[in-house]
């Protein structure tokens, strides 16, 4: 036998960690380490993407930061991501009456003129007059007479005026007299005055 020089080669332990977003895709999830060494350390931030706001950790990391120290066995962390709501405001304007609903069934505008809906949501306004006034359009988020679609990427105002119908009213005198205006435009509901003027030796009845 002789003497021998034997080496003993040891190697840090490291660990894994993972991460996930939910729901997927509504964000991403950056660490200064994924493998690391006994003892070592990881920070995590989280980035939302657009209509998402970051909203708490969850597994090896709990609340609104995420720190990882003195790892010693692998490490699990999750993002959670809430997707952004938006108020959609809606005013009546205008002389006349009528209502504003809309798909999805939310407002009705009657009472019921403002509602929250999620990023990314079309949401369609139609204006219904009442039978004595019509609509006469769109303003703010919304122009036009038509249809009105909103895309919620947003808070969103739309204004809906409505004016009351108007009649035509034609007024004749008989002879020996006269009465003016002609005619007259008049408002439902509204009263109008017209001026009667008998000629001489004459008087009105």
């Amino acid at each position: 036998t002789a003497a021998c020089t034997v080496t003993a080669s040891f190697t840090l332990n490291s660990y894994s960690l993972s991460t996930a977003v939910s729901p997927a895709g509504a964000g991403l999830v950056n660490c200064t380490a994924t493998t690391i060494g006994y003892g070592g350390a990881s920070t995590c931030t989280a980035t939302a993407h657009a209509g998402y706001s970051f909203g708490f950790w969850s597994g090896d990391c709990t609340g609104a930061t995420c720190a990882l120290t003195n790892i010693n066995s692998n490490k699990s962390i999750t993002a959670n991501f809430a997707r952004n709501s938006y108020a959609l405001s809606v005013t009546k304007a205008g002389t006349g009456t009528g209502t504003v609903t809309s798909d999805p069934e939310a407002i009705d505008c009657g009472t019921n003129c403002q509602e929250t809906f999620e990023h990314g949501v079309t949401v369609t306004l139609t204006a219904t007059p009442d039978a004595t006034a019509t609509f006469t359009g769109w303003s703010g988020d919304c122009t036009g007479t038509e249809v009105c679609q909103v895309d919620m990427d947003e808070a969103r105002s739309v204004t809906a005026t409505f004016a009351p119908i108007t009649y035509t009213v034609t007024a004749t005198a008989g002879p020996n007299g006269g009465i003016s205006p002609a005619s007259q435009s008049v408002a439902h509901g509204a009263t109008t005055t017209f001026t009667v003027t008998p000629d001489p030796s004459y008087t009105a009845s």
